[in-house]
């Protein structure tokens, strides 16, 4: 977690569990209803910093972002992830068994 850009930025690694190529990743990130805080900005890439086939969006009320890409093959992913202030933030993939919930502060 680092101060950036007028926000906090929390880097997410995510490590692959085999070798095979990774399909088209497909992430959401929200904030509750009740934060007063905005997800500000929603990114991926591979270590390398490479990704391709980008889009993302993120909804008015700042609450809830939305991103897909694909990796170079062999590459693990790296999200990021900014928000205007300290909040619980939740991450949905289709490569996930179970949301992943992380505190930012």
């Amino acid at each position: 977690m680092e101060n950036a850009e007028g926000g906090l930025l929390l880097k997410v690694p995510l490590k692959k569990t085999n070798n095979l190529p990774l399909e088209k990743l497909f992430f959401t990130a929200t904030l509750p209803y009740s934060s007063k805080e905005r997800l500000l900005r929603f990114a991926g890439a591979g270590e390398s910093g490479m990704s391709m086939s980008v889009r993302k969006s993120i909804s008015s009320d700042g609450h809830e972002a939305k991103l897909d890409y694909t990796l170079p093959s062999g590459e693990s992913p790296i999200l990021k992830v900014l928000v205007s202030g300290p909040a619980q933030v939740t991450i949905i993939s289709n490569y996930f068994l179970k949301p992943i919930i992380i505190a930012v502060k």
